[in-house]
């Protein structure tokens, strides 16, 4: 006599179905904390870099944009953003440089703490990216030199023209990363 319930096989679909969604479930559970995790890591990479300069004086407080995280914790802190003071910004005056050699680029990139907010390869984070970037030497200069966004300002006895040059040119080969990260001192 033939059964009239549900039969054997679909309940076992179910049962495996359901095991297969959890499991899936809890994959994409464990990919997202990484994620954060990973994106944590990074914040508090950048947020390190910066205290960095803070205390080493390179920016103040009010460098930071108002809405920074970092700059709200530090001032519940008690550390205060004094006003800054607008200063002119220094014309560039062209000047002639040996060709940037890319290897030492790179090497004056981490040396300098670039990466810390622009990324290992230029692809960005904190910083726009400026792998492939679209400045010319002369625009890069003066953006070291007057620097746009919040970004410290690298004057000549820190970094040289001729290091912003190697810098360039390391930059120049970088690949262009598949997502790119906008700044307020990107070429129009």
């Amino acid at each position: 006599m033939p059964s009239r319930g549900i039969p054997q096989s679909f309940w076992l679909t179910m049962v495996f179905g359901l095991l297969g969604a959890g499991i899936i479930a809890l994959v994409g559970f464990a990919i997202d904390k990484a994620d954060e995790k990973d994106a944590h890591i990074a914040r508090a990479g950048a947020e390190e870099a910066i205290v960095a300069q803070l205390e080493s004086g390179r920016i103040t407080l009010a460098d930071l944009d108002e809405t920074d995280p970092l700059r709200i914790r530090l001032e519940l802190e008690g550390q205060e953003a004094p006003e800054v003071e607008q200063v002119a910004a220094t014309p560039v005056e062209p000047v002639e440089l040996v060709d940037g050699d890319p290897t030492l680029g790179q090497q004056l990139f981490f040396q300098n703490g670039c990466q810390a907010c622009h990324g290992e390869t230029g692809e960005g984070g904190i910083g726009p990216t400026i792998a492939q970037t679209g400045f010319s030497l002369a625009q890069q200069i003066d953006q070291y030199r007057n620097p746009r966004d919040v970004m410290p300002q690298q004057p000549p006895d820190l970094v040289s023209d001729q290091d912003v040059a190697h810098i360039h040119a390391w930059l120049q080969t970088l690949p262009l990363p598949a997502t790119i990260v906008p700044g307020e001192g990107t070429p129009q």
